[in-house]
Order: structure tokens, then sequence, then C-alpha cells
């Protein structure tokens, strides 16, 4: 009696850990794109862009922050919901999508850090953003560290491994969730 969504997402995130246990144990089946692959072009591109898009993130994470409030209550203060829904997912869209074309999928690094920051640094997104742009860039380096030194001379790509710890982590989050949930 799960939510039908829910099912789904916990269906991506099966798919996303076999996938990656995949790659694991055939490496040269599913070979694609990773952070070994970057060039300085792709880094330089990568550099201005993010800087760019961090800025942007934090310059209007208060807005974020305004998001919890319904929306009438957004007008009575002379501020458009909409539009601020659009702007933030437009620089979101912009920031994933040049990293994704680039670098190729980091499976759910987006969902673990920022995650496990509302723990550490509450729901507050003036403290959140910067807490998961420095905890996920330092999250993203441990990860490829690890997959460059654990079958060394040979790799296991970031994303490889960000899909293995990340679909457990997203399933738990999910499964978290339903706990106390009345299903009548």
């Amino acid at each position: 009696k799960m939510n039908p969504y829910k099912v789904i997402i916990v269906g991506v995130a099966l798919d996303a850990i076999f996938s990656g246990l995949i790659s694991v144990i055939a490496p040269e089946k599913n070979a694609g794109m990773s952070l070994a692959t970057s060039t300085w072009t792709t880094t330089i591109c990568l550099g201005i862009i993010g800087i760019i898009g961090i800025i942007g993130a934090l310059f209007l994470s208060s807005w974020a922050n305004y998001l919890k409030v319904n929306d009438e209550e957004l007008s009575s203060l002379g501020l458009s919901a909409q539009k601020m829904r659009l702007i933030l997912l437009l620089l979101a869209t912009i920031l994933a999508s040049v990293v994704t074309a680039n670098v190729g999928v980091l499976a759910f690094i987006g969902i673990i850090v920022p995650h496990q920051g509302r723990f550490l640094v509450g729901h507050d997104y003036d403290r959140l953003i910067p807490f998961s742009i420095i905890a996920g860039s330092w999250f993203l380096l441990f990860v490829d560290t690890v997959g460059r030194t654990i079958i060394a001379p040979d790799e296991i790509s970031a994303n490889v491994l960000l899909a293995i710890i990340g679909g457990p982590v997203l399933i738990a989050i999910l499964a978290k969730e339903n706990r106390g949930k009345s299903y009548d």
C-alpha cells in the first residue's frame, strides 16, 4: 500500500544500484563518462558556470526560505511565488544540466548531501545551500578518491560508486518517511 510514486523512485534507486554493481563487475561493458574523462576545457567551463551558479544560488537562497509559506502569504507581501519558483528551478536546471553534460550522471549526490545537511545545519536555506556546496564537493572528492584507490591501478568511477551508495540511502530516506504512516 505504498505510494505509487515512491515505488517508482525505489525502482529507479534499485536500477542505479544494480547498474553500478554491473559496472564494477564488468567495467568494459559500461564504460562511459566519469571524472577521469574530464579535460581542462571541461574544467574551465564547469568552473566559470559553477562560480556564476554558486553566486546565484547564494544570492537566491533567501527566496527558497520564502517558499516555505503558502502562495497567498507571499502575494500579500508583494512577492510572486510562481516567479520565484521559476527562477530557482531555472538556476538548478542549468547547473545540473551543465555538470551532467560535462561529467555524466552523478547519481544521488544532490539527495544525500542536502538531506544530511538538514540534520546538521537545519532547514534554513541561507545555511543549507553553502553547507551543501562545500559538503557536496568534499563528498564527491572523497568518493572519487576511494574509487581511484580501492582497486589501483584500475579505478571505479565516482558516478558508479555514487549510484551504489546513493541508492540504498534514497531507499532508507523513503522508508523512514513511511514509518508511522497509516494506510487505512
